[in-house]
C-alpha cells in the first residue's frame, strides 16, 4: 500500500481502545510484554502493538499543546515524536515548561506498554499514548525499578493535591479536576 493511502487510513483518532470503545491501560505486567523497537512497530501502523513494550529515552525538552509532545529515541538510536494525552489535569492552560521538565527531564527513561504508532496530520509517523496507565518511568534516569508515571514522586508532587477527608481529618489524594 502506498504511503499516501496508508496516511489516509490512519490519520483519525487513536484506536488503542477496548472493544466497547473505552480507552484502557494494559493490565499485563511489564515482564509479560515483548520488547519492541520503533522500527519494529511498522507492521502495527494505525493500531496498538498489544503485548509489546517500547523502551525509550526523552532526548529533548517536552512541550504541551493538547498533549505533551516529546522527542524520544529507542535503544537502537531511532528518534520519533511522541504525544502523551491525558497525563496532566485539564485546566484549559498549558502546563509551564519548568513543571514539565521536573516530571520529564531530558534523559528520562520511559516504558510504553502497547505502543501505538500512527501518521500525524503533518504526514510524519509518531507515537500516540492515550492512557497514562501505559507509561512507566525510571525516576531521575537512574537504574531503579520502573514505576507507573502517575505514582512517580514529581508527578504526584505537581499534579496531585491533598484534600481534607471528612473522617477524622484524614488527608486523601485526589486528581485536580477544574
Amino acid at each position: 500500500m502506498a504511503q499516501a493511502e496508508s496516511q489516509k487510513m490512519y490519520t483519525g483518532v487513536a484506536t488503542n481502545e477496548d472493544p466497547n470503545g473505552a480507552t484502557s491501560a494494559s493490565r499485563k505486567p511489564i515482564e509479560a510484554l515483548k520488547r519492541i523497537s520503533i522500527h519494529g512497530l511498522e507492521p502495527f501502523l494505525g493500531r496498538p502493538a498489544y503485548g509489546h513494550v517500547l523502551l525509550i529515552t526523552l532526548i529533548h525538552a517536552p512541550c504541551q499543546q493538547v498533549a505533551i509532545q516529546m522527542l524520544v529515541e529507542d535503544w537502537e538510536g531511532t528518534a520519533i515524536n511522541m504525544s502523551l494525552y491525558n497525563a496532566v489535569p485539564n485546566t484549559g492552560k498549558c502546563t509551564p515548561l519548568p513543571d514539565l521538565l521536573k516530571v520529564f527531564p531530558v534523559g528520562t527513561r520511559l516504558a510504553i506498554k502497547d505502543p501505538y504508532i500512527k501518521f500525524y496530520t503533518s504526514g510524519m509517523p509518531g507515537l500516540r499514548v492515550d492512557h497514562i496507565g501505559n507509561v512507566l518511568v525510571r525516576e531521575n534516569g537512574g537504574d531503579r525499578e520502573l514505576v507507573p508515571l502517575k505514582e512517580s514522586k514529581e508527578y504526584m508532587r505537581l499534579f496531585v493535591k491533598k484534600e481534607r477527608g471528612k473522617d477524622a481529618g484524614l488527608a486523601k489524594l485526589t486528581e485536580f479536576k477544574e
